[in-house]
């Protein structure tokens, strides 16, 4: 398979290098599992940061791509490295996954096996928002460690499924449906206050979401073990 990497942030001059050290582990565990990654670097500055841990012949089916942008958001980071790097090569990519470059992922194998463990028909990431009859477990949730009234305030009991909003620290978007994904448009206004009424505070994640669902792109809630390093106190103290 080709699975293509987008490693977003705003300034990874921020980021201590050794701090990629599990994004590098699970990439080079699903390179090892017979696919070709790509991998597309997206920040305002320092962009060949992590390129160090990328040296050597060992990476022969891991190839590096990089765009320095001041954009506003990681939604439009994301799309820029679409409409930029992506979409003029010559490459269909079964798989495109987003991820920090900070996070600490549980699971060194997550993406390994990807062929057998994730379902191609949705965009597939944990929820940051859910209102609807799902109970979800813990860690298809993303806010259950920071506390008993965010969780409350993310994650409510409907008989209707009213709300996903998905988490966009990691996605995962297969290939039919990522030409969609990535089209750039805007939600009306009365579309957007309708959504964004159900939850306090704009943020790209959740302006993504609804873009998401005015496309009627299927939405899958799905179970994933990491945290962000800067959480990682406030996440062991959930357990």
């Amino acid at each position: 398979m080709y699975v293509a990497f987008f490693i977003l942030h705003e300034d990874f001059s921020k980021i201590k290098s050794n701090l990629f050290k599990s994004v590098f582990n699970v990439i080079q565990e699903c390179s090892k599992d017979n696919n070709i990654c790509h991998l597309y670097f997206h920040s305002s500055r320092e962009v060949h940061k992590f390129d160090t841990y990328f040296k050597g012949n060992v990476f022969t089916n891991i190839v590096l791509h990089h765009i320095e942008s001041n954009a506003q958001s990681e939604r439009h980071r994301a799309v820029e490295c679409y409409n930029t790097l992506l979409a003029p090569n010559p490459y269909e990519y079964h798989w495109i996954i987003k991820v920090r470059p900070d996070l600490l992922f549980f699971d060194p194998m997550i993406f390994s096996g990807i062929r057998q463990k994730y379902p191609m028909d949705s965009i597939q990431a944990r929820a940051r928002f859910y209102f609807g009859p799902k109970k979800l477990k813990k860690n298809e949730k993303s806010r259950w460690y920071e506390s008993a009234e965010a969780e409350q305030e993310s994650y409510k009991k409907m008989d209707d499924e009213r709300l996903i909003i998905l988490d966009d620290q990691v996605y995962m978007i297969p290939v039919g449906l990522q030409y969609h994904a990535f089209k750039s448009s805007k939600p009306g206004p009365s579309e957007q206050s309708f959504w964004m009424g159900l939850v306090s505070n704009q943020t790209s994640e959740k302006e993504q979401s609804l873009e998401w669902a005015r496309r009627d792109l299927p939405l899958k809630i799905t179970e994933m073990h990491f945290v962000k390093l800067s959480d990682f106190n406030q996440y062991n103290l959930g357990l």
